[in-house]
Order: C-alpha cells, then sequence, then structure tokens
C-alpha cells in the first residue's frame, strides 16, 4: 500500500505544477514587463521559505511545522519555485529578438569557468544549511 500512496503523491505533485507551468507560461506569453511576475512569484515563494530557515516561524516550510496539513502540500511548498525557476530560464531562452542567455554562451572559456566554480560555491554553501528544527 505504501508503495501506491508515494507514487500518486508524486504524480499528483507533478500535475499540479505542471498545470501551474501552462497557465504561467501562457499567460506571460505576450506580456511585455514579465519580470513583474517573476519578481512576485519568487517573493512569494522564498520569503515565508527563508523565514521558517532562519527565523522563528511556523509557515509549514519544514515538515516539523507542517502541523498535519499533508505531504502534497509540503511538497507543493518544496517544489513550485523550482518549476518557477524552469519557467524563468526556458523564457529567457525563447525571448525574440534578443535571447539573454547568447551572452553567456559567447564568453572565453576562463570567464564560464569562473562562472561555474561560483555558482558550485553558491549550491554547495547553501545545500549545506541546516536549519535548526
Amino acid at each position: 500500500m505504501g508503495e501506491w500512496m508515494n507514487s500518486s503523491w508524486t504524480m499528483h505533485i507533478e500535475l499540479i505544477a505542471s498545470y501551474y507551468v501552462f497557465v504561467v507560461s501562457e499567460t506571460l506569453l505576450s506580456n511585455k514587463r514579465r519580470w513583474i511576475f517573476y519578481l512576485f512569484a519568487f517573493s512569494f515563494f522564498y520569503v515565508p521559505r527563508m523565514a521558517d530557515d532562519f527565523l522563528d516561524t511556523k509557515y509549514g516550510y519544514l515538515e516539523s511545522t507542517s502541523e498535519g496539513r499533508g505531504r502534497v502540500l509540503l511538497g507543493l511548498r518544496w517544489f513550485l519555485p523550482i518549476f518557477t525557476f524552469g519557467i524563468l530560464f526556458a523564457d529567457l531562452e525563447t525571448l525574440r529578438p534578443t535571447r539573454p542567455l547568447d551572452v553567456i554562451r559567447n564568453w572565453p572559456i576562463w570567464a564560464k569557468f569562473i562562472l561555474n566554480t561560483l555558482l558550485i560555491v553558491i549550491f554547495v554553501i547553501y545545500g549545506s544549511i541546516i536549519p535548526q528544527v
């Protein structure tokens, strides 16, 4: 029984997140000021999450503070910001007439090495934060 529950939970999160990606991408397709939506979305998702990590709030981003709200809601709170990053990068890749990511592609190899090293350091530092529960 437990194996089916985990699979159905995963598919439920994927279904909701896929619908979210579809609605956001269709809404922002012809919008000139998309950055306002991205700024709002990231602040909506990350401010309570960081407050749970570093302050004494109980928004429910940690399992210990979710207080019986369910795994689906907890999963959505964790994974919807990641899907929003995916929408942002896909949007940057398809902007016309300029594609902002082409600037990074045209950098020399030493600059890309420095950028990748910096990104690895940021990911390791962020991943090593263990919130006090």
